[in-house]
């Protein structure tokens, strides 16, 4: 029972994990597309953040 429980709190905070991430990746570039206004200063931002992801990302269920 205990073991179930500890992998229900591992698999939750694996979850929130991925999911902050996946905001702070769609956040960055629209915060410098605000902030510069310009959308070649953010492209970057996109392409990098998708290459690093699928780089990054260990549970590859998860993250696909």
């Amino acid at each position: 029972m205990s073991a179930e429980r500890d992998f229900n709190r591992y698999l939750n905070a694996r979850m929130l994990s991925v999911v902050g991430a996946v905001v702070s990746a769609v956040a960055l570039p629209v915060l410098v597309y605000r902030l510069t206004g310009s959308a070649a200063e953010a492209l970057p931002y996109l392409l990098f953040a998708q290459l690093s992801w699928n780089s990054w990302c260990p549970v590859r269920p998860v993250c696909s």
